[in-house]
């Protein structure tokens, strides 16, 4: 008995000691030096509280640097009503950006946002946390993280942080890879944790089927109502389950006020003092179902900072007033079973341990997070031992070999789940990894067939168009060396054989460096808001007259864009029409506005029209059909009019029934919302917006490119 009154005031010791030295200390914020596989964020943070939730970004970030606070280790802010705001500095060094993942292991949060700036000044946010969870294509993870892009240099980031159950994380800085072997290490964790907690539950379920005893469904509530506790407070009713945040936040109180209850009724009987003190068992029952009433009360009211406080320091005392009763007993001379002095005295560690760091007295770490866990799983072990040794003791010799068969059945159960498990999480990985490497190489091998076909269609359409004007050129001027006595009609007819071949050369080379230039990174949008109706005007009037019939319905007639841009997309529209229209017959240009706001602008045209099978490619690059072999062109025309559309946030469609002729729309929004970044799947781009006065250059862009 003295030995085991020495082991619980050492076990209390050992609490005190550590919850000092985990208080102790304090350090001003000092950068993060991305460097490593893995950086803790202490001693890096600073925070800002925002009561009424009223600061933005923009404000955060031109505040006093004084008004931030710097953390002294991790985040714990306990039971807050509000949102705070975290800076975090990174220090990059070297010469190339890195991937990181910002990890934040808490699945409670209830909104977490991570602002990162980029290189043109405006902010980019990104969410998680439970009022944001993952998409359905997404399986998600248990804690949030995200993926970071650090460039060299210092760099700022801003975290937005919202919970409505304690306020309490630790935040780190992995790399990917890192991080994944960090992730499946927890995992494998939660699964032993959880595997314990499963394999107790069924024990103690055919327990009670077997033999009815009014203890064993008790101690099984009691184990149940701390298994959906610890489930939601790792995040695995969150993530499999798709339980929105106040739901589980919910039920997590719900579950810590019932577990008071049911604990008080649960303890008290297997630890005996049911049977030693029967009246101050029922006061302290009484009690306990009371406060447990008025914690759910508080949390289904949506005060889950009052309500659970209540419930949990209420099971401190309880687990308290147990240890102290128990050693009491001990030394009035009753039998009291030291294991179950020792559990009791761990339960209160942990539990009280867990409720300091979410009231904000102790500082979150690895420690403070799992000893809870620990002392409880042991905790329920050896409350699972007490009933066990009431069964033996009720049943003797019988119950006795009953224990040891069903303690010989779970270490074989263990074994073969815990076998089983690893096989099948090994062919699992295998046959993920095998998928995954199949997808991959049929992308590539897809990516090189299309990148064969092009360049297969780049030098066939090269050597015919290239080869055609270099002939007429060198035949005018080899009959010009020849013929000495051509007239002037004959000699300014060569000339102009000639010169027509160089404007063609030259229109196939500027529709290489259109190409290019529009599909370049580093695309230039200037935008300005012009005349919709002058600018059609001024298309239409470069072909002959009557040869374009232009119909303007538009209102407002203004539009936001870059004129020379959507300039060369309607010529290069007007003369693919020209091209397959025939001469008796104008080509229609009208342009109007849709009930969306969207500014359309089509071009008609009376020709044969487009085969069914040519539809879908009339726009992809190096493409000609069938009817356009018999005109000269590069296939780039129709490409560069929607590449010029994507650059404008619109689209261009085409419509065509065979012999009915083909009518090609181009649809832009009236502003369109150009920014840096945002051009979609061709790659970044710029905006630039001059003077009305001012006018871009307009090299490199073809005035009449072949069509499709």
């Amino acid at each position: 008995m003295q030995s085991t009154l020495r082991l619980t005031f050492a076990c209390f010791v050992c609490l005190v000691c550590l919850t000092c030295g985990l208080c102790a200390g304090a350090r001003a914020q000092a950068p993060v030096v991305a460097d490593g596989k893995w950086i803790a964020l202490r001693g890096h943070l600073a925070w800002l509280p925002d009561p009424g939730s009223r600061l933005s970004i923009a404000e955060v970030d031109g505040v006093d640097a004084d008004r931030f606070v710097p953390l002294r280790g991790a985040l714990d802010a306990g039971f807050i009503d509000h949102p705070i705001w975290l800076r975090i500095d990174f220090v990059q060094p070297g010469s190339t950006p890195r991937d990181w993942v910002l990890s934040l292991p808490s699945p409670l949060l209830a909104e977490i946002a991570l602002y990162q700036q980029h290189a043109d000044g405006h902010w980019v946010v990104r969410l998680a946390g439970e009022d944001h969870p993952p998409g359905a294509d997404d399986p998600g993870r248990l804690h949030p993280a995200f993926h970071l892009v650090l460039k060299p240099g210092a760099q700022r980031l801003y975290l937005r942080l919202r919970s409505r159950t304690p306020l309490v994380t630790m935040l780190e800085v992995w790399q990917p890879q890192a991080f994944l072997s960090a992730q499946q290490r927890t995992a494998l964790n939660e699964g032993f944790y959880f595997g314990a907690y499963g394999l107790l539950l069924l024990c103690l379920l055919a327990a009670w089927l077997l033999m009815r005893d009014q203890r064993s469904l008790w101690y099984l509530a009691y184990a149940a109502a701390n298994a959906l506790v610890a489930a939601i407070t790792v995040g695995w009713l969150q993530q499999y389950w798709r339980l929105p945040g106040p739901v589980s936040d919910t039920l997590l109180g719900l579950g810590i006020s019932l577990g008071l209850g049911i604990a008080a009724h649960t303890l008290l009987d297997l630890l005996g003092i049911a049977y030693w003190q029967p009246r101050l068992t029922r006061a302290v029952r009484q009690l306990a179902w009371a406060l447990c009433a008025i914690s759910a009360a508080f949390i289904l009211a949506g005060r889950y900072a009052l309500g659970a406080p209540i419930a949990q320091l209420s099971i401190i005392a309880l687990v308290l007033f147990i240890t102290i009763d128990l050693i009491w007993l001990a030394v009035r001379g009753y039998r009291a079973d030291g294991l179950q002095v020792i559990a009791a005295s761990l339960f209160t560690a942990g539990v009280s341990l867990r409720l300091l760091r979410n009231l904000g007295v102790v500082e979150p770490s690895a420690f403070t997070d799992h000893a809870y866990r620990i002392a409880f799983l042991m905790h329920l072990l050896v409350m699972g031992s007490a009933l066990v040794q009431h069964y033996r003791r009720l049943y003797a010799d019988h119950a006795r070999v009953q224990a040891e068969v069903l303690e010989a059945t779970r270490a074989l159960n263990t074994s073969l789940d815990e076998a089983v498990a690893q096989r099948t999480a090994e062919l699992q990985a295998e046959v993920g990894r095998r998928v995954a490497l199949e997808n991959e190489l049929r992308r590539a091998l897809s990516v090189e067939r299309q990148a064969r076909q092009q360049q297969g269609d780049f030098f066939a359409m090269v050597s015919h168009e290239f080869r055609t004007p270099l002939a007429i050129i060198d035949t005018a001027l080899q009959q010009l060396e020849a013929d000495s006595r051509a007239t002037p009609a004959q000699v300014r007819n060569r000339y102009q054989q000639a010169g027509a071949a160089v404007v063609r050369m030259t229109s196939l080379m500027d529709d290489y460096l259109s190409l290019d230039r529009l599909q370049s990174d580093s695309m230039v949008i200037h935008a300005v808001t012009l005349s919709l109706p002058d600018l059609l005007k001024t298309a239409a009037a470069e072909w002959p007259r009557g040869r374009v019939a232009l119909s303007v319905t538009l209102a407002p007639p203004t539009l936001n864009c870059d004129p020379d841009l959507l300039l060369v997309a309607v010529r290069n529209l007007l003369a693919n029409a020209d091209r397959h229209a025939p001469q008796t017959h104008p080509i229609e240009l009208g342009a109007w506005v849709d009930g969306d706001g969207q500014a359309r602008i089509s071009v008609r045209d009376a020709g044969q029209g487009i085969p069914a099978d040519e539809l879908p490619r009339v726009f992809s690059k190096y493409f000609r059909g069938r009817a356009a072999q018999r005109h000269p062109g590069t296939g780039l025309g129709l490409h560069l009019v929607r590449r010029i559309a994507e650059l404008h946030w619109g689209s261009v469609s085409v419509s065509s029934k065979m012999g009915e002729g083909a009518c090609f729309t181009l649809s832009l929004p009236l502003a369109p919302s150009l920014h840096a970044g945002e051009v979609g799947q061709h790659g970044s781009m710029s905006t630039h917006m001059p003077h009305p006065a001012a006018a871009p250059s307009t090299h490199g862009i073809t005035r009449q490119p072949a069509g499709a």
